[in-house]
């Protein structure tokens, strides 16, 4: 979901919820000062920060000493993205180092001796535990195109009229392409990305664009409202919001004459995006076809709870413990069951319950998405489908949303479903399918994926 792979959802209320923490115990620029005695840390240094059952972070630092002394550094999380925040060193002795990122409010201390750093990460009255050892932490993205390409590349701005934005994005043609060639929209997934819905240091819409237009399909990509290089308020935007941006685009791909049928990919909430515009003519997109990847085609309301019981369970936790905290978020969201005892969840669990109705509160997004109920769009849709999800994905069951779509799909409807054995919610070969998977896996996307997208696309153009 957004903020995913999606933007995945991998808090305990909703993928913004968490794509929002990430982004505050994220990337950070440093102007660092000098001390006097400092400690040898130049270079690059890195640390895996553990946020229990909502996975991991990798934590990267970077520190350059000049010949003056003066310090400087960046510090990153590569597992969301290269976005720096400002920071300050307080201190840096001989076996000592503390670093106070003021703009998100937090700190990380940290004695260094035998090579690496080994302190505290503080923030909003939390610790973490933080070592970091010498080295970036990379891992290898071998499926990550790398220039130059065999197509050409158009870096284009298109508007959305309804909401007054300018969205900018890339176009990808193949060699050859003529007013025949088909071209697809990619849409991203919950929480505000970027053109190549980067996550984890995966660049997923990059590698599916690459892979078409290396078999003879277009297609454009774009940064969400408010993020990257598109103008907008993406934090007050709901599904229905980012739905009208998608629509802008279909109107903008086909006003320019020169593709042939013009179909939508969606990526998790992108997935549902997709099932909007084929399935509700007052957008106006009426695409040729859709392509719904981990698409969420149940209710809002049931996503978030079914994502939660799941990795609840894959975090250990037990079934009495998962079921009490899933039914007091079924009441907290407009439920009606019976009260919940709550006294013999885990402090955190229980600490969580309590801000959600505040979050829910202060969130259009998450108001919105509870509401969203995709069975009435789907059941007018009339273009061809594509459907895909793996068995792993612990953020949209394969089985509950692919067989709602089936089910509800009028009968002439044409479709292909598949569900992919092992594969998580990024189409990642996995063990768990968790969340704190995705960075270490270095697939970006499963080979078996990428081609069953451009040969349904081109049985499409055969018919």
């Amino acid at each position: 979901m957004r903020g995913t792979f999606l933007k995945p959802i991998v808090s305990l209320t909703s993928n913004q919820t968490l794509s929002k923490m990430k982004k505050l115990i994220l990337t950070c620029t440093a102007i660092m000062c000098a001390a006097c005695a400092m400690a040898d840390v130049s270079g690059s240094w890195w640390g895996k920060l553990s946020l229990g059952v909502r996975g991991s972070l990798r934590i990267v630092l970077n520190i350059e000493t000049d010949a003056d002394g003066s310090m400087t550094a960046t510090m990153q999380s590569p597992d969301q993205s290269e976005r720096l925040i400002p920071a300050t060193v307080d201190f840096c002795d001989a076996d000592s180092i503390a670093v106070t990122i003021d703009a998100v409010g937090a700190s990380y201390r940290a004695r260094v001796a035998g090579g690496r750093m080994s302190g505290t990460f503080s923030q909003a009255g939390r610790e973490y535990p933080l070592e970091m050892l010498p080295g970036d932490g990379a891992y290898a993205r071998p499926q990550t195109p790398q220039p130059p390409f065999d197509y050409a590349v158009e870096e284009v701005t298109f508007s959305n009229p309804a909401a007054g934005n300018t969205l900018a994005g890339t176009l990808c043609i193949p060699r050859g392409a003529d007013c025949n060639t088909p071209v697809l929209l990619l849409v991203t997934g919950s929480g505000l990305q970027n053109r190549d819905e980067e996550l984890a240091g995966h660049r997923p819409f990059a590698v599916i664009a690459d892979h078409l237009a290396r078999n003879g399909i277009a297609s454009l990509r774009y940064d969400d409202r408010g993020f990257g290089e598109s103008t907008g308020n993406g934090s007050s935007a709901t599904t229905s919001d980012f739905a009208s941006d998608a629509a802008a685009a279909v109107t903008w791909l086909r006003s320019l004459d020169r593709f042939g049928s013009v179909g939508v990919l969606g990526h998790s909430e992108g997935g549902t995006i997709a099932v909007m515009l084929a399935g509700n003519p007052e957008y106006g997109a009426n695409p040729d076809f859709i392509i719904s990847l981990a698409g969420g085609l149940i209710p809002g309301r049931e996503i978030l709870v079914s994502q939660n019981r799941r990795m609840l369970m894959l975090s250990g936790c037990t079934a009495d413990i998962a079921d009490t905290y899933c039914a007091a978020l079924e009441n907290i969201w407009g439920g009606n069951g019976a009260p919940v005892d709550i006294s013999k969840l885990p402090d955190g669990l229980r600490a969580n319950l309590l801000v959600i109705p505040m979050h829910t509160s202060k969130s259009p997004w998450t108001k919105a998405f509870l509401e969203l109920d995709p069975a009435k769009y789907i059941s007018a849709i009339e273009c061809p489908v594509m459907a895909l999800n793996g068995t792993l994905d612990c953020q949209i069951d394969a089985g509950e949303n692919l067989s709602a779509l089936d089910r509800g799909l009028p009968a002439s409807t044409p479709r292909h479903i598949v569900t992919y054995d092992g594969l998580n919610h990024l189409f990642q070969p996995a063990i768990t399918g968790m969340p704190d998977e995705y960075s270490p896996i270095s697939t970006t996307i499963a080979p078996e994926v990428l081609d069953d997208i451009t040969l349904w696309i081109r049985s499409l153009s055969a018919r």
